[in-house]
């Protein structure tokens, strides 16, 4: 758990901390689980939120959270393959 967060916090493999968290996530919501009232909510709780932070993490990392980039460009020469941009980039003809 600590070097899962140590790896979030510093950007450090960001995809595969990010699975493993949302695994622990859904291993620590399972036992609190007495369907269909989950402590004092319906169903959701803050594990599940977490899920869905760790699932933004992990399809959204390289680009904008991630350091991965920078290390795979610095200490092994390699450039990771560019990703889609969200916002198309409109030019304007005079």
């Amino acid at each position: 758990l600590l070097l899962l967060g140590i790896s979030l916090i510093l950007g450090l493999m960001v995809r595969a901390s990010s699975s493993l968290g949302m695994l622990l996530m859904f291993l620590y919501y399972l036992p609190i689980l007495d369907f269909p009232y989950v402590g004092h909510s319906f169903i959701i709780d803050e594990h599940i939120i977490y899920i869905l932070v760790l699932a933004v993490f992990f399809v959204w990392n390289r680009k904008i959270w991630s350091m991965d980039r920078w290390i795979a460009r610095e200490f092994f020469g390699a450039e990771l393959p560019e990703e889609k941009k969200v916002v198309p980039k409109y030019r304007f003809k005079r």
